[in-house]
């Protein structure tokens, strides 16, 4: 399992600025792993996950799909672009 820091708080860094609001993507996970470390459920539309202890949001790592009954597909294998 990897987790990067993500969004508004890598900008915020790099301009610095204070960092007040952290969120995470996740590869190499499934929703049974988060779940097994203690993570809470909280995404409708695709696997997001607060930290157990902090509350800071997790998500999978995702591609979206073309078929709009599927509008996102989490897996373990989804690669991170750099």
């Amino acid at each position: 399992m990897q987790i990067y820091l993500v969004g508004g708080a890598v900008r915020d860094g790099l301009l610095g600025r204070g960092v007040d609001d952290r969120d995470y993507v996740v590869v190499g996970a499934t929703p049974d792993a988060m779940l097994a470390l203690g993570y809470r459920p909280v995404g409708r539309d695709f696997p997001v996950f607060l930290h157990p202890q902090t509350h800071a949001e997790y998500a999978l790592a995702r591609t979206p799909s073309a078929s709009p009954a599927l509008a996102t597909t989490a897996s373990p294998s989804t690669p991170i672009r750099r």
